[in-house]
């Protein structure tokens, strides 16, 4: 039996065999479900067995599997051959002492900044994992200037529209020129469209062309990926697989899934590369190249009569399915958690009393991030209360971050959604997480924001408020979220407190 294996393009092999059950068996091993899969509707439906798979029947599969499909073939004592060469690539750091010599006088390339841009260079297909602060956008900007130098052309993907600016101004930041190489392409630029090597766009903005021009991406030499671990969303997905001339395909996070039952991990892998850590916290504070991080839980615990009102309405739901019913009680319970009076009046006594910048991260605009935007205007007269959600310009978030390393009186009130990712600011002493999430993604970028080096910072602070619902029958969902964090802060070696609050007055006395 005779088995070959091709390279169809940059994103594709194909394995072909008259052997249908190998074929069918690769199928399935390489078939991972997508998580929390029966929420979706062509699941529930029966359309879908939530399933994605990397290894199509008829023999085609995705770039970054090549050596996992091999490794099954050799276990399994099937031969095969290759009708491609694999090229090797031994760029050393004499290969871009040129652009260290070119950074700005500010900037110098730290050990994991220089492994990141060789490993990147020399396997070409990665997905590089560098905790947040720790300069990935360097990292990115000396990618792109050595495969400048080679006359690539470039796409880079960022998940929102300002970390596409931001992208833009710290390529100038590091680089006398680059920035004249970019084109910054997305829904609110008034960049008239050039023909440079470099494009900075968003997701939205590269689909939006797709719909259009098919064939867009196939001009570009280069895909990174910034924020990679969003790119188990499908729209992400279809954009690498698409870039089918791209030899560089390059991701960048500061967390990655790491659960390889799922599809979430494997997509990343598939159509990016292996996931490859370079640096850790503990090492960027031994260092001090970022803040050192002190996180301070505070558990709230509420009357007894709050609790048990609270349960009353949640046991009187009519839902047979279980897992619609614990959807609705959560709602049901940060509901009462953003409406409770002694609740908010404890975040708005944090943001009187935190001196310099603060930054207070809320879930839901309308109900939580509103209410407190207004009894923070009434309460507080002596600081700068700067409000941001997803409907405020671009051009206006980057005008209140310019603020906030500036002055020392600002309060920033944000949504997770706009705030929690990739946003840099230097001048920034507190976060307060003001609604509760378990996504270890989330918690982590946003313990981010805080972690950029500044004079007038010795730590970072954050506050994490813990609610304590429970009773002796069971644990209420935001504090079983609080043990998932937990977990994450043992992982990283964050130092930590816990400490309680009763917001009751008369158990207080």
């Amino acid at each position: 039996m005779q088995i070959k294996i091709i390279k169809l393009n940059e994103s594709y092999y194909q394995l072909i065999t008259n052997n249908k059950t190998l074929l069918k068996n690769l199928h399935n091993h390489y078939s991972f479900p997508v998580k929390n899969a029966k929420f979706i509707p062509h699941v529930k439906k029966g359309f879908w067995n939530g399933k994605i798979s990397f290894f199509y029947k008829n023999g085609q599969f995705a770039q970054g599997i090549l050596k996992d499909i091999e490794d099954y073939l050799n276990t399994n004592n099937y031969s095969y051959e290759k009708l491609f060469k694999d090229k090797t690539h031994n760029i050393s750091k004499s290969d871009i002492q040129f652009i260290i010599n070119e950074l700005n006088t500010n900037y110098q390339l730290r050990d994991y900044q220089l492994n990141g841009i060789l490993l990147a260079l020399n396997k070409k297909k990665i997905a590089i994992e560098s905790v947040t602060s720790s300069g990935k956008s360097l990292i990115i900007a000396c990618i792109c200037k050595y495969l400048l130098n080679q006359n690539k052309r470039i796409l880079i993907i960022c998940p929102q529209i300002n970390l596409v600016e931001q992208m833009y101004y710290d390529f100038k930041d590091y680089f006398n020129d680059l920035h004249l190489s970019c084109n910054l392409q997305h829904s609110q630029s008034n960049q008239q469209q050039k023909n440079k090597l470099i494009t900075i766009s968003t997701w939205q903005s590269i689909l939006s062309i797709l719909r259009k021009n098919k064939y867009y991406l196939q001009q570009f030499d280069v895909l990174i990926q910034d924020e990679c671990h969003l790119f188990k969303a499908n729209e992400t997905k279809k954009i690498a697989e698409q870039c089918i001339n791209a030899k560089y395909k390059i991701g960048f996070s500061g967390t990655y899934p790491d659960d390889k039952r799922y599809a979430d991990y494997w997509t990343i892998k598939a159509y990016i590369g292996d996931i490859i850590k370079i640096t850790e916290y503990k090492e960027l504070i031994k260092n001090n190249y970022i803040s050192d991080i002190e996180i301070k839980c505070v558990i709230l615990k509420y009357p007894i009569e709050d609790v048990m009102q609270l349960q009353k309405i949640q046991n009187t739901l009519k839902i047979t399915d279980t897992k619609r019913l614990k959807i609705k009680q959560y709602n049901l319970e940060n509901d009462f958690l953003y409406q409770h009076e002694e609740r908010n009046k404890f975040i708005l006594s944090l943001a009187q009393k935190l001196p310099k910048n603060s930054l207070f991260l809320f879930k839901h605009i309308e109900k939580h991030g509103k209410k407190l935007l207004n009894l923070f205007k009434k309460h507080i007269k002596n600081k700068t209360i700067l409000y941001i959600d997803g409907t405020i310009p671009v051009e206006e978030r980057e005008k209140y971050r310019k603020l906030a390393e500036e002055r020392n009186d600002i309060i920033l009130l944000c949504s997770y959604g706009t705030f929690s990712l990739g946003v840099s600011i230097k001048n920034l002493h507190y976060i307060v997480f003001c609604s509760s999430y378990k996504s270890k993604f989330k918690v982590i970028q946003s313990i981010g924001r805080g972690l950029r080096k500044h004079k007038d910072k010795n730590k970072a602070i954050i506050i994490d408020i813990v609610d304590d619902l429970s009773t002796n029958q069971k644990k209420n969902y935001n504090l079983l979220h609080f043990y998932s964090r937990l977990k994450r802060y043992k992982e990283h070696q964050f130092n930590y407190t816990i400490k309680k609050k009763i917001l009751d007055k008369k158990q207080e006395k």
